[in-house]
C-alpha cells in the first residue's frame, strides 16, 4: 500500500492454495524466491554477510581486551589509576556516537543504492579506522578513530535487512539466528588474537622498532587483513538484496550504455538512471516513514530494539566490573584470564544453541511472544545474579557458576536480537526498511553510548561506601533486571501484524 507504481516496489502479493499469502518479486525477484523455497538457505549471500559480522565481532571482541591498555598507554601517566575506568569507557562507548548521527544516513542510502555497496563500504572503511587506532599519538585522537570507527560503520543495522531479504518466510528465523553466530565465535577467537598484543616482549624474532613503538599493531593487522580479503570476497560474489534492485544488478553488464564512458557527473548519473540501478524514492518518502513511525508496530520494535541492546552493552560493562572485585565487596576476585574464560564461554553456547533453538522457538510460539518470554527469563537471571555471592562452592565452582550465568544470559540475548531483527524489518515496507532500520540503529546507538558510563557510575556510587542491600553491590542488577522486566510487559503489546513480512499491494 505504499508503493507508487511497480518499478519502485516490485512486490506482489500471492496466495497459493492452502491460503497462505508470500511477497514475490517480480521478473528475476520471482525466481530468486522460487529458489528459496526449494533449495532452503541462500547459502552464498548468507556466508559472505556473516563472515562480515565475523571480522565486525573480532576487532569488538579484541578491542574489549585491550581498550584498558591502550587507554593505560596514552592517559595512564596524566591520571589518576582509579581514574582509568572511565576514560576506558569513554573509549568503549564513543563508536556508539558516531553510529547516531550517522544510522539514518546509510539507511537511506542503502534503500536508494541497494544494500551491497552500504555492506562493503560498512566493512572496509570502520577496520581502516581501526588499523590507525595503534598509530593515535594522544587520547584525542583515539576518540577520533572510535567516533568515525561508528560513524562508518553501517553493517550491524544493513546486514539485518539484508538476511529479511534473502531469506523466506521459512528460513528468516535461522537466518537471524545464523547472523549472531560469528560474534560467538568471534568471543572465543578476539581473546586468543590479544595474546599477539606486546609481541617485542614475548618473541626475539619480532622484537623490532616498529613492534615495540606499536605494541598493539600485530593483532589489530589481522583484522583489518581478514576485513580486506573479505571486502575482496563480497567485492566479487556478494548479490544485491534490495527488490528494486536486484534485478536491475542483474540485466546492467547487457544494456549499451555501459560501453560508453560518462563525460561528468550528470552524465554518469543519466547513465545509471537508465540501467533503473537507481531506486526512484517517492518524495513522500519522509512523510511515509514518518506515518510508519507512528504506528505501534514499528515505535515499540524500536523501542524494545533499543532496550535490549541497552541492556547488552551495560552488562558487559557491569558482569566484568562486579566479577573481580573482592568478596568482601560482594564479587569473586576473578583473574584476567579467570575472566576471559567467563566471557568466553558464551561463545560455544551461542554457536550451537542459536541455530538450533531459534526456529523451534519461533515455530512453537511465534517471533512476539518468543522474544516475550525470552526477555522475561534475561530479565530473572540479571536480577537474581549478585545472589549467587551467598553460594561459595570453591574457586573452580564460583568460576563455573559464572560460566553458566553469562553463557544463559548470552544465549536468551542473541535469541531476542534475532527475533527483534525479524520484527524490525516486518514492521515496514521494503521501499523505506533500510532507513528505519537506520533510525532504529541510532535510537538504538544512542542507548548503548549512554549505558556503559551510566552503569559504572552507579555501581561505583554503590561501592564507595558500606551501603545495605539493595543499595549495595544488588543494586545495578536490579535496576537493569526491572528494566528489562517492564520490557517484556511491553512486548505482549506487540501486533500480530510483525509476525509476517510486510504486505505490500501493487
Amino acid at each position: 500500500r505504499l508503493c507508487p507504481s511497480e518499478n519502485t516496489c516490485p512486490i506482489h502479493l500471492m496466495t497459493h492454495k492452502d491460503g497462505e499469502s508470500v511477497l514475490l518479486v517480480h521478473g528475476e525477484g520471482a525466481e530468486s524466491e522460487s529458489h528459496v523455497k526449494e533449495h532452503g538457505m541462500p547459502w552464498v549471500p548468507l556466508s559472505i554477510i556473516l563472515l562480515f559480522q565475523f571480522c565486525e565481532g573480532l576487532g569488538f571482541q579484541l578491542l574489549a581486551v585491550l581498550l584498558p591498555f591502550i587507554t593505560q598507554d596514552l592517559v595512564g601517566n596524566e591520571v589518576a589509576q582509579n581514574q582509568l575506568g572511565y576514560y576506558a569507557g569513554y573509549l568503549s562507548s564513543c563508536p556508539f556516537l558516531g553510529a547516531m548521527m550517522a544510522g539514518p544516513m546509510w539507511g537511506i542510502i542503502s534503500d536508494r543504492w541497494g544494500r551491497r555497496p552500504v555492506l562493503l563500504t560498512g566493512l572496509f572503511l570502520p577496520k581502516l579506522c581501526l588499523f590507525l587506532l595503534p598509530f593515535a599519538p594522544s587520547f584525542q585522537w583515539a576518540i577520533t578513530f572510535r567516533i568515525l570507527q561508528g560513524f562508518l560503520g553501517a553493517n550491524s543495522s544493513v546486514a539485518k535487512t539484508y538476511v529479511t531479504e534473502v531469506c523466506s518466510t521459512a528460513t528468516v528465523a535461522r537466518g537471524m539466528a545464523l547472523l549472531v553466530m560469528p560474534f560467538s565465535v568471534a568471543q572465543v577467537l578476539g581473546p586468543v588474537l590479544a595474546v599477539l598484543a606486546n609481541p617485542a616482549d614475548k618473541w626475539e624474532l619480532l622484537n623490532t622498532p616498529l613492534m615495540v613503538q606499536f605494541p598493539y599493531l600485530l593483532c589489530i593487522s589481522i583484522v583489518f587483513a581478514l576485513a580486506v580479503a573479505s571486502f575482496v570476497i563480497g567485492l566479487l560474489f556478494l548479490p544485491e538484496s534490495h527488490p528494486g534492485l536486484s534485478r536491475q544488478f542483474r540485466k546492467a553488464s547487457e544494456n549499451p550504455v555501459l560501453q560508453r564512458s560518462p563525460s561528468s557527473l550528470s552524465s554518469f548519473g543519466a547513465a545509471l538512471k537508465s540501467l533503473d540501478m537507481i531506486v526512484e524514492v517517492p518524495k513522500t518518502a519522509a512523510s511515509e516513514l514518518l506515518k510508519v513511525l507512528q504506528t505501534r508496530a514499528a515505535l515499540m520494535t524500536i523501542v524494545l530494539y533499543s532496550i535490549i541492546g541497552g541492556t547488552h552493552l551495560a552488562m558487559l560493562t557491569l558482569f566484568p566490573l562486579w566479577s573481580v572485585l573482592d568478596p568482601s565487596q560482594g564479587g569473586f576476585s576473578l583473574s584476567p584470564s579467570e575472566l576471559a574464560i567467563a566471557l568466553g564461554s558464551a561463545g560455544p553456547v551461542q554457536f550451537v544453541g542459536l541455530p538450533l533453538l531459534a526456529p523451534v522457538l519461533v515455530g512453537w510460539l511465534g517471533f512476539r511472544r518468543s522474544w516475550t518470554w525470552e526477555c522475561a527469563a534475561w530479565s530473572v537471571l540479571i536480577f537474581f545474579t549478585p545472589f549467587v555471592r551467598q553460594v561459595d562452592v570453591g574457586p573452580k565452582g564460583n568460576l563455573a557458576l559464572l560460566c553458566l550465568i553469562w553463557a544463559t544470559g548470552k544465549l536468551l540475548f542473541g535469541l531476542m536480537y534475532a527475533n527483534n531483527s525479524v520484527l524490525l524489518s516486518n514492521a515496514v515496507p521494503s521501499s523505506i526498511r533500510g532507513t528505519f532500520v537506520g533510525v532504529a540503529h541510532t535510537v538504538s546507538s544512542s542507548m548503548k553510548f549512554v549505558a556503559p558510563p551510566v552503569v559504572s557510575i552507579v555501581f561505583a556510587w554503590t561501592e564507595s561506601e558500606d551501603r545495605p542491600w539493595p543499595f549495595d553491590y544488588h543494586f545495578t542488577f536490579h535496576g537493569i533486571g526491572l528494566l528489562l522486566g517492564l520490557a517484556a510487559v511491553a512486548g505482549l503489546w506487540l501486533p500480530a501484524s510483525v509476525e509476517k513480512k510486510y504486505i505490500e499491494e501493487p
